[in-house]
């Protein structure tokens, strides 16, 4: 069936256990009320939809993840990404692998389950509160703007998922090396919607350092979507890192909220370069007096690829901090989409928020569009936002070329400086110098002057 069919369609919940089909009925109810977006809808006034409501997909179940496979070859290349770690949880079509996953050294520190094992095994009384939660948000100032955010991905989210990671870090645990998630689409997946809805729960003053992939092995087309919620208790630090490397005929709609405490410390990165189409979105609430975040992300596109980073941080407390800077390199007849939006309430005196978003056109014909923004209701806070558009300086292509280096590789190396800063700010080792290796790959596939469609790093 296609989008519009699902928008008009009898439905019924996936889940028999009560907040999770009343969370379900929600979304139905809410999809019912707003609809799809057009070229009128705020948040997707820059999107261009045409033909994507009408293609035919199929919902992709926990019954259809449990017969999927990975064939030789994509095997081989997962074992390539994850070679070397330690710390590793593998979904395969949405379903966990404990084959391919590795987590016996964290299980004192880390409780792991999956939404789905918990309900079936009666173990999910724990975790109804958080989802308890994102049906009944308590505070106005959060509940008026992330009714304001939600839209059709979240709904058809909340309506299909049939699985999802559950992750504690318990009180003062501190993982000293890094965990990787892997969310990887199979040959099966062609066609399909594959929701999945993610928990992660930091504990009082624990620590973790998270590097989340989602690729897939195939050319094949298929649409994701990801809907992961944060909740971070007094004095927890997070980094989370986002890669999201999927074929390119996919599309790919990621949803991020996360809820800071008291002196909680957020860290994320997300570099998008795979999907014809992606969107990001990213909602951020700063609870309690200290909390912090840093939300930076970076796309590289090439061809005729799309890619939306939308964000909302909102400022709830005294003395909150917010760093964020967005990154687009786009090559080709590529499009680039960058919405921040940043509110500080009445209650949040002497908080500090800087926003900046940066673009570099590799070609004439590639096109962005930038719309940083900032609310302030209160006059003691520090603020600053802006957005610059650019191309390469023929100077410095000039000066590279004038010492041997051809005008290729003169290219990939200012566009990697581009780039890199955002990479020096991951305070982990091991996730800097990975992503670093990875970015290098991806980015000089940008570089490249007009190429192929299917053509992959």
């Amino acid at each position: 069936m296609n989008i519009t069919a699902i928008a008009k369609e009898n439905y019924k919940p996936t889940f028999e256990e009560p907040i999770i089909s009343k969370l379900q009925e929600r979304a139905y109810s809410q999809l019912q009320q707003f609809g799809l977006p057009h070229h009128k809808t705020e948040n997707f006034r820059f999107t261009d939809f045409k033909g994507f409501f009408e293609k035919e997909w199929d919902i992709h179940t926990e019954e259809c993840a449990k017969e999927s496979s990975l064939n030789s070859e994509e095997i081989k290349k997962l074992y390539e990404l994850i070679k070397g770690e330690s710390q590793v949880i593998v979904f395969v079509d949405g379903r966990l692998s404990s084959e391919l996953s590795k987590i016996q050294r964290i299980k004192d520190k880390i409780e792991i389950n999956t939404l789905s094992a918990a309900i079936s095994n009666g173990d999910f009384a724990p975790w109804t509160e958080y989802f308890q939660n994102e049906v009944e948000i308590k505070d106005p100032m959060t509940r008026k703007v992330l009714q304001k955010e939600r839209n059709f991905q979240n709904h058809i989210n909340d309506m299909y998922f049939f699985n999802g990671l559950l992750m504690r870090v318990k009180k003062n645990a501190h993982l000293d090396d890094s965990l990787h998630l892997v969310y990887l689409q199979s040959h099966a997946m062609n066609k399909k919607i594959a929701p999945l809805k993610n928990t992660i729960v930091l504990e009082e003053n624990a620590r973790v350092s998270i590097l989340e992939h989602h690729l897939g092995f195939y050319e094949g087309d298929s649409l994701s979507l990801c809907h992961t919620q944060i909740f971070q208790a007094e004095g927890s630090r997070l980094g989370h890192s986002i890669t999201q490397m999927l074929p390119y005929h996919g599309m790919h709609f990621a949803t991020l909220d996360a809820r800071l405490k008291r002196n909680a410390r957020y860290t994320s990165f997300i570099f998008s370069e795979g999907s014809k189409y992606s969107r990001n979105q990213v909602n951020i609430s700063l609870e309690e007096e200290e909390a912090h975040c840093i939300c930076n992300s970076l796309c590289a596109l090439k061809n005729d690829q799309q890619s939306d980073n939308y964000s909302s941080i909102l400022h709830l407390a005294p003395n909150t901090h917010s760093e964020q800077v967005s990154k687009s390199i786009l090559n080709d007849v590529s499009h680039g989409v960058f919405q921040g939006h940043i509110l500080l309430s009445p209650e949040a005196k002497g908080a500090t928020t800087n926003q900046l978003n940066k673009n570099l056109l590799l070609s004439k014909k590639a096109q962005v569009h930038t719309q940083p923004q900032l609310e302030i209701t209160i006059d003691d806070v520090k603020a600053n936002h802006g957005a610059t558009i650019g191309q390469l300086s023929d100077e410095e292509l000039f000066y590279f070329q004038s010492r041997g280096i051809n005008a290729e590789r003169a290219r990939e190396m200012l566009t990697n400086a581009f780039a890199y800063d955002l990479i020096l700010k991951i305070d982990n080792d091991k996730i800097r110098h990975k992503l670093n290796h990875i970015l290098v790959k991806k980015v000089a596939n940008c570089t490249r002057k007009i190429i192929g469609d299917q053509e992959r790093a």
